[in-house]
């Protein structure tokens, strides 16, 4: 794989800006958007990514928005067993999830957005033990969740929307007990909602389309500042919504940046707080990311820039920086008072 717009060119990779590196072994490659596939006349297929299994040292990769086509590789996977972050999402893979990536016992992200990946989630799932993060939305996945899925203790964002899930909720979903972010809807889930996700105590939402839920553990619930969401359509999309007050912005900023490595987009990020919404003009947008990067520096995010000029939220950074300011230093609708619908108000349903 050429690094594309790579005009300093050394023979160093550790010089080069889209590798990071530790003690002179590379051990992060930022290559999302790296192919510009408008200007190629044939595919990019999978192959490509051959010679990066060959970094053992390899800790964080992010191939997303290539346009790569073609079945994930299946062995390479298991070459590169210190992964701990891959982003692979805005491409066209296809085939199944091969088995090979659940032997990845350190991955603690996995993004596999908006690809054509088909078949079951394999029972193997249940080997990553240190899985915080996983999204797999607008794939083609069939089948039921599998049931190792609901043993994984430390996940605290799934995201299996707009898939083929035929399935009930089976009562292990509860075993989830660290799950703040579940997401299945726009799927075919039948039956009922298991009690047991009442043993869910850190969830903050909960969207199984026409099943549409919210359940807030006690302590929120009796915190002034904490208001619930209803709407008459129960398919709206909570994507751009975790919740709708200014202490629940702040936990999501934070389960994000425990979540992802190393930066997410705060154009983003506008859309989940809901400052802005993908439906809004231009004018609206840009007035939404203004609002959101001031309501993130107010709130100790760490910001940097990509090669683009796009304003990145520092996840590592972050993750340790944030905190809540006293009422008065808040800003940009952190007002404890602000109404729901005055936020829905902003926001595409």
């Amino acid at each position: 794989m050429e690094l594309y717009g790579n005009d300093n060119f050394t023979s160093d990779c550790c010089q080069w800006g889209l590798v990071g590196c530790t003690s002179q072994k590379v051990t992060h490659l930022h290559l999302s958007g790296l192919i510009p596939s408008l200007d190629l006349k044939k595919v990019v297929t999978s192959d490509v990514l051959a010679p990066l299994f060959h970094l053992q040292t390899l800790i964080s990769l992010d191939i997303s928005k290539n346009d790569i086509h073609g079945e994930i590789l299946r062995v390479g996977f298991a070459n590169i067993s210190s992964l701990e972050y891959l982003d692979m999402d805005g491409n066209s893979f296809n085939g199944s999830l091969p088995p090979h990536l659940f032997s990845l016992w350190h991955l603690a992200t996995i993004n596999l957005d908006y690809n054509l990946i088909h078949g079951s989630i394999p029972t193997q799932i249940g080997n990553l033990s240190n899985l915080v993060a996983m999204s797999l939305y607008s794939n083609k996945i069939s089948g039921a969740i599998p049931p190792s899925l609901f043993h994984l203790k430390r996940l605290g964002f799934l995201n299996l929307g707009r898939n083929f899930l035929n399935m009930e909720l089976p009562a292990e979903t509860g075993n989830l007990s660290n799950i703040e972010y579940l997401f299945l809807d726009n799927n075919n889930l039948s039956g009922e909602i298991p009690s047991s996700i009442r043993k869910m105590e850190q969830l903050k939402c909960l969207d199984l389309g026409d099943k549409f839920v919210i359940w807030l553990p006690e302590e929120a619930k009796k915190d002034k500042a904490v208001k619930t969401c209803s709407c008459s359509s129960c398919s709206c999309n909570l994507r751009k919504l975790y919740l709708c007050v200014e202490k629940m912005r702040y936990k999501a900023v934070s389960c994000i940046s425990r979540s992802y490595r190393p930066t997410v987009p705060v154009s983003y990020i506008a859309q989940v707080l809901g400052f802005s919404s993908t439906s809004e003009g231009n004018d609206q947008v840009s007035v939404g990311l203004e609002e959101c990067v001031e309501w993130l520096r107010a709130h100790g995010a760490c910001l940097t820039s990509d090669g683009n000029g796009e304003m990145q939220l520092d996840t590592k950074a972050s993750s340790s920086s944030l905190y809540i300011p006293e009422p008065e230093d808040a800003v940009s609708h952190g007002d404890a008072s602000l109404a729901v619908n005055d936020f829905l108000a902003r926001t595409s349903l």
